[in-house]
């Protein structure tokens, strides 16, 4: 596989983040958009997660990625940690809905990404 080059960090993006600050990232991209998050542990606050938003994957100098203010983001009172990202099919979100309802994935949902 050849040498391994660092082409970009979290510090060098201008998040102020850095491997003693935040781990387990998980990446994923906004359905129907073309946006993409990165969400990452902030083990060492004991923070949650918190997520890390770009319009630009190939960015290296920062300018199309950006951390929310808490305000900006909720994932719920309890702390969530070491989740994972599940995708699912329209026919698996279908099949969640008619067992459980359109109320019960509207309680879940809130407290998500705004």
């Amino acid at each position: 596989m050849g040498e391994w080059k660092v082409i970009s960090t979290l510090q060098s993006l201008g998040l102020e983040l850095t491997g003693k600050d935040v781990e387990g990232p998980q990446f994923f991209k906004f359905n129907g958009e073309e946006k993409w998050g990165l969400l990452v542990d902030q083990y060492a606050t004991s923070g949650g997660y918190l997520p890390i938003i770009t319009t630009d994957i190939s960015d290296t100098t920062g300018a199309c990625w950006s951390k929310p203010t808490k305000e900006d983001y909720s994932f719920g009172q309890l702390k969530k940690r070491h989740g994972t990202i599940l995708p699912i099919t329209k026919s698996e979100y279908d099949s969640i809905l008619a067992k459980w309802g359109n109320e019960f994935i509207e309680n879940r949902l809130k407290g998500g990404f705004r």
